[in-house]
């Protein structure tokens, strides 16, 4: 980065250090030496000229010494850098306007380059087409045309009798339009270079999003239980580098159950967010980290903590939830949590080391909840032996009936919202659709094609114009020029405008529009001699043009094929032109020509590549984006869509049923026993059955419904229903899910476990919110339960 140094008043003082000296020296000493090579091509070609007759050797003297003078004085002030004006902290304007005096000067003083010179005008301008702001990209094409305009201005007032000023006065004509072409230009590259930026920058803040998303929990913030189980296995192999203590801790809120069925999942959800700032608050750094492990179960993981440590903030964690004010979220509302810690040895594997935590997780639900238990230190009224243990923790998994809470206040339902207005359209179509089309892609290459035509319209008028004033005869090889602009001027507006090419890669015949233009400007340039200078000036347009539309390797098979048709042209005049035309002048031109040539093809390439890398970083984005959103309404394990999605989906559903009436139902599921298989079977075999589960759904249930992951155990699904019965319908649907559920097994590795679910429908009644419709499906779900699970009910 750069940055503007300030002064007191708010200038900034020439010569100003900035305060990032070594970043700004080094990107100046860059551009710095790349214009170099420039200007060495240019002083060779001087001397070369110079030393073949065609200039004066004082004078080559004199232009080089001030180049060389210029350009240590550059070479000192970027070394030590610092700046002029606070506008060119690089000295790129600088640099610009040094080159272009240099130009006019060499213009000035070689007869032999006048037809050349002004051509690197072209490059200057190029090179700075993304860097110079608008405000000094034209200031520097003003300057670009003002001096030479006053070379030709003071030749023709001191010397009247010199001939060749109309034919500089075209040169001059013609470089304005490509300084035109520039302009128009600078501001699509300054745009790709500003979307450029723009990507990269929304690109760091996606994958930081990305990032966060994937080790995050959606509703609670804390780390999921896929990031956990990386920082467990790290700071496993960092005990038995370090030999240090190493405690985890499974929390799981008392009778979360109840709180959802009695106070609705919003409630719900609210209590397991708090809980999670209390233990952030508790446990602040990154040293401790928590995670959301289940439904209501989390996991406090604390290394180089002592076990008497660990249970000390267990306890103040406890503590905290005690003090604060549950009512506030719903009347009546109490939260407790119980907690099982243990120490992990260096010898044990860290699964042992969970499950000796969920052991001491169930003891302290054994012993009245509410409580925190150490794994091995046994309160004097625990269970002792396995026998009393397996009975405390079937005990604990009896339901544990609360008092009833007040019911949840409902929502109203969502407004229809007014339908929009409709679009008025022109009774004419526009003059932009007569010309530009209505089809996005044809609309997007169109003003390439209109500015190409522009630029062949230039070249007839310069033909035109050069021939009909000085009343000359034209050769029939000018009328051949004349038809092939023609051509170049109607054909391809045409074919674009008819969308012949919307499809291909290349839409707006960008390579063919160069390849055409060059063979018949370098054609031009044999053919009419008087015309080379306004020639050379049309072909380093045609590069310029290329510089939007090409790709990356197409810009230097253009540029290579433009110069080798010059030289070959050039070869084939020298070889069998009239006798009077000087070899050495046509060689020093297309020696000149080339060298600019192919410095506008390698800015032609640098802007390609950069129009590639932004499109590339654009499709790139966009994939990142659309893991962000899936990660945002996607439940990580089963890649089922979450609560979130599904609250938006069913809103948008009821809407819908308000509006044209089409009924759907709700269906909740909760699969039987589920503690029972985390339990018994490990936490491994119950995310298998909850991947397992998540498969058969997608695949017994229709296209249209939409299932979610509601909570630990819980799903929700949507059955849009056209039809007069969508209630015994979606009851149908759940019941031939459930049945093809029970024939499936979902983990191998315990080939055992059966899995059944029971389930409550209910059917959309119009008006009614989102909450009491889940809440009905709710209540039928318990009836399904109470009536024996393995069923479904259709709520009343």
């Amino acid at each position: 980065m750069t940055a503007t140094p300030t002064v007191p008043d708010g200038g900034t003082s020439v010569g100003a250090v900035l305060p990032d000296g070594q970043d700004l020296r080094r990107k100046g000493m860059r551009r710095f030496l790349i214009t170099l090579r420039s200007h060495a091509v240019v002083m060779a070609v001087v001397w070369g000229g110079t030393l073949a007759g065609l200039g004066d050797v004082p004078r080559a003297i004199g232009v080089t010494l001030f180049t060389l003078v210029t350009l240590v004085g550059f070479y000192l002030l970027l070394r030590r850098g610092t700046v002029l004006t606070p506008a060119d902290p690089v000295l790129a304007f600088s640099q610009a306007m040094f080159s272009i005096a240099l130009v006019a000067l060499v213009y000035a003083l070689f007869e032999a380059s006048r037809n050349t010179a002004l051509l690197w005008l072209t490059v200057i301008i190029a090179y700075d087409i993304r860097r110079l702001p608008e405000r000094q990209i034209r200031l520097a094409v003003g300057f670009s045309l003002l001096l030479p305009a006053l070379v030709i201005g003071l030749r023709g007032w001191l010397r009247p009798e010199t001939a060749g000023w109309f034919d500089s006065l075209l040169n001059l004509a013609l470089l304005a339009v490509a300084m035109a072409v520039l302009i128009t230009l600078s501001a699509r590259a300054r745009s790709v270079r500003r979307r450029d930026l723009e990507q990269r920058q929304q690109m760091a803040r996606t994958l930081a999003q990305r990032r966060e998303l994937s080790i995050r929990d959606a509703l609670t913030g804390l780390y999921n239980r896929r990031h956990m189980l990386t920082r467990l296995d790290e700071e496993q192999r960092r005990q038995q580098r370090d030999g240090v203590p190493l405690c985890v801790a499974l929390l799981d809120i008392d009778h979360f159950k109840q709180v959802n069925d009695h106070c609705g999942h919003p409630i719900g959800d609210a209590v397991l967010q708090r809980f999670a700032q209390l233990a952030q608050a508790a446990f602040p750094g990154d040293v401790d980290a928590l995670a959301r492990w289940g439904g209501e179960e989390f996991l406090l993981l604390m290394p180089a903590t002592p076990l008497r440590d660990a249970e000390a903030a267990v306890q103040r964690l406890r503590d905290a939830v005690h003090g604060y004010d549950w009512g506030q979220h719903h009347a009546g509302l109490a939260v407790t949590f119980s907690a099982g810690v243990c120490l992990h040895l260096p010898e044990c594997n860290m699964a042992e080391t969970l499950e000796q935590a969920d052991r001491a997780l169930y003891q302290a639900k054994a012993l009245g909840r509410d409580r925190v238990v150490v794994h091995g230190k046994m309160d004097h009224d625990g269970p002792q032996d396995p026998s009393r243990w397996a009975a405390a923790r079937q005990r604990s998994e009896a339901q544990v009936r609360v008092p009833d809470l007040p019911p949840q206040p409902l929502q109203p339902p969502v407004a229809d919202a007014p339908p929009p207005a409709p679009e008025r359209r022109p009774a004419f179509p526009r003059l932009a659709d007569l010309v530009l089309g209505t089809d996005r892609r044809v609309r997007a290459v169109m003003p390439m094609c209109l500015l190409s035509s522009a630029m062949y319209v230039a070249c007839i008028t310069v033909l035109l114009a050069h021939l009909v004033p000085a009343g000359r005869t034209a050769h029939w090889s000018v009328w051949v020029l004349l038809a092939q602009n023609m051509i170049g001027c109607v054909v391809p507006p045409l074919l674009v405008r008819s969308g012949f090419t919307s499809r291909w890669r290349d839409p707006a015949i960008t390579l063919p529009y160069v390849l055409w233009a060059g063979a018949g400007l370098t054609v031009a340039y044999a053919i009419v001699p008087m015309l080379r200078g306004a020639v050379l000036q049309m072909l380093s347009l045609v590069m310029v043009f290329g510089f939007m539309g090409l790709r990356p390797r197409q810009t230097k098979i253009a540029g290579g094929v433009v110069i080798a048709m010059l030289a070959v042209m050039a070869a084939v005049w020298i070889q069998f032109g009239p006798a009077w035309e000087n070899p050495r002048r046509i060689v020093l031109e297309v020696s000149m020509s080339a060298a600019v040539l192919w410095l506008l093809t390698l800015q032609s390439h640098n802007h390609s590549s950069t129009r590639e890398r932004v499109r590339r970083e654009r499709d790139e984005l966009a994939a990142a984006v659309a893991q962000v959103e899936r990660l945002m309404m996607r439940d990580p394990l089963t890649g089922l869509f979450n609560r979130q999605y599904m609250q938006l989906a069913l809103e948008r559903e009821c809407a819908r049923h308000m509006r044209s009436g089409a009924g759907f139902c709700v269906a909740l599921i909760d699969l039987d026993h589920f503690k029972r298989i985390n339990d018994t079977c490990g936490h491994h075999v119950g995310d298998a059955v909850l991947i397992g589960f998540a498969e058969a759904a997608r695949a017994a249930l229709r296209e249209t419904d939409v299932i979610c992951r509601w909570g630990g155990e819980e799903f929700l699904v949507l059955l849009p229903h056209p039809g007069t019965l969508p209630g015994p319908a979606g009851l149908a649907a759940v019941d031939r899910l459930r049945e093809h559920v029970a024939a499936q097994r979902f983990c191998a590795a315990a080939p055992q476990v059966q899995v059944t679910f029971s389930a409550g429908v209910a059917l959309h009644a119009a008006g009614e919110g989102v909450s009491e419709l889940v809440a009905r499906a709710d209540h039928a779900l318990y009836q399904a339960k109470a009536d024996g699970r393995d069923r479904c009910v259709l709520a009343a």
